[in-house]
């Protein structure tokens, strides 16, 4: 059943319902709704539930091949960069721009600094 099926996706991920919805860009009450099996999902959810989780879209609906997709890490990267680009955020649009005007030992600075925040955000 496409409930379970989405109810077990959310606890692999370790989400709350509620974190679970944001990501795909619905209220709590819709996924609460939908795993307990009160309404059905709409296919603009279960689109988004395969995009941001990988998901093997045939096996969301009907339970057959693979839970995950095979997608690979560049094809991920390219996805996420697309994401990024697509938004209304043009300060992340120049940022990648300049990005990609860098050479060299440029490059390699900006990247240590990116990984110095990263890991000091983590902290």
């Amino acid at each position: 059943m496409i409930a379970e099926r989405i109810r077990n996706i959310r606890e692999n991920e370790n989400l709350s319902r509620e974190k679970f919805a944001a990501r795909i860009g619905v209220s709590r009450g819709v996924i609460e709704n939908i795993e307990l099996n009160r309404v059905a999902p709409r296919d603009v959810y279960i689109k988004s539930i395969c995009k941001q989780f990988h998901v093997n879209e045939e096996w969301l609906r009907d339970g057959t091949g693979e839970m995950y997709s095979s997608t690979t890490e560049e094809e991920l990267f390219v996805e996420k960069l697309a994401d990024l680009l697509k938004d209304d955020k043009k300060e992340v649009r120049d940022l990648v721009m300049a990005l990609f005007k860098l050479e060299g030992k440029e490059f390699e600075v900006v990247k240590d600094m990116v990984e110095v925040l990263v890991n000091k955000k983590a902290t």
